[in-house]
């Protein structure tokens, strides 16, 4: 029994199977299978900058300084936080414009179409399929005609 016993501990210590339940893993690679609340954060950092507004432009930055606390040396996060005030400026640029092209009096208007209108081209659609159908005659040679 003192040899068995002896046999399953050198066993153990080089990695052989003793045939006992698995060993629980050792504490940092337990805590690398959990995510992290800078994971989270990067999730929704990104979730933001993707949503290409304003708001999550924002929203972005705000959370790139909490990631930078926990991750000081994240890259990615560092290289958008330089960017994201571009990008805010870029869609305030974009809504200006929108803004002054809808109150330019000169602006072509755009077109409108009446309930009338769409019952004529309905009926003329339906006329030139029934048209079609009957105008159209198929030529395609037979066997018979091919042998005269």
């Amino acid at each position: 029994a003192a040899e068995r016993s002896a046999q399953r501990a050198a066993d153990a210590v080089m990695g052989i199977d003793v045939g006992g339940p698995p060993p629980p893993p050792p504490p940092a690679q337990a805590a690398a299978t959990e995510l992290s609340e800078a994971d989270l954060l990067c999730s929704e950092f990104l979730a933001q900058v993707q949503s290409r507004t304003r708001e999550g432009y924002v929203e972005a930055l705000r959370l790139a300084d909490r990631i930078l606390l926990l991750e000081p040396d994240n890259k990615l996060v560092v290289e958008y936080q330089a960017l994201l005030p571009q990008l805010m400026a870029t869609v305030d640029e974009r809504v200006q414009e929108a803004a002054l092209a809808a109150e330019d009096p000169n602006r072509t208007p755009s077109e409108v179409s009446t309930d009338e209108d769409e019952e004529e081209d309905e009926e003329a659609v339906e006329i030139d399929e029934g048209a079609l159908d009957e105008d159209h005659v198929s030529e395609v040679p037979t066997d018979e005609e091919g042998e005269n």
